[in-house]
C-alpha cells in the first residue's frame, strides 16, 4: 500500500495519477499486516522452510484505488492512462532510472495489466486469525502523507 505514496507528488502538483495497468487488479496489503505475519512466523514454531504469499483481501484497479484516495483526502484526482509503460518510469524517475529498476517496473506493470482478476491468497487471515486491514483504512491512517507528503504510518 505504501507504494501509492509515490502518487502523492503528482496528486498534489497536478491532481493526476498515471495508470499503466488499465483493467489489471491487485490486492494491496497494509505493511502492518506484513509485519504482524513476520513477527508470528519468526516467534512461533511450524513455519520453518515455509514460503507465504501475502495479499490484501480486496482487489482494485488503479482507478478504484485513486477513487478511494480522492474520497479520503477530499480532492478530485484524475486518472490518466499512460501513453506507454515507459511513461510510468519517466514519471517516477524524471532524471532516468537504472536499467534493472526500469525493467522491473515495466515487467511488474505488464504482469499487473494481464491480471484482471487480482490474486488474493487469504494467507494473512489464515495465519493471524483476522482479516488484513483494508485499503480504505490505510488511506484514512495516511491521509496526511497523501495530502502533504511525508512518511506512512
Amino acid at each position: 500500500m505504501t507504494n501509492v505514496l509515490e502518487w502523492g507528488p503528482p496528486i498534489r502538483k497536478e491532481g493526476v495519477v498515471l495508470d499503466a495497468i488499465g483493467p489489471g487488479r491487485s490486492a494491496p496489503i497494509d505493511p502492518a499486516g506484513i509485519a504482524a505475519v513476520a513477527a508470528l512466523v519468526l516467534t512461533e514454531n511450524g513455519h520453518e522452510g515455509q514460503t507465504y504469499t501475502l495479499t490484501g483481501d480486496e482487489t482494485f484497479t488503479i482507478a478504484e484505488q485513486v477513487a478511494t484516495i480522492a474520497a479520503t483526502i477530499g480532492r478530485r484526482i484524475e486518472v490518466r492512462a499512460a501513453a506507454t509503460p515507459e511513461e510510468i518510469v519517466r514519471s517516477r524517475y524524471p532524471d532516468g532510472a537504472p536499467k534493472p529498476l526500469a525493467d522491473a517496473i515495466l515487467e511488474a506493470a505488464a504482469l499487473m495489466r494481464a491480471d484482471t482478476d487480482g490474486v488474493r491468497t487469504g494467507t494473512v487471515h489464515h495465519l493471524l486469525g483476522r482479516r488484513p486491514r483494508t485499503f480504505s483504512d490505510w488511506c484514512a491512517r495516511n491521509a496526511h502523507a497523501l495530502r502533504l507528503g511525508g512518511e506512512a504510518e
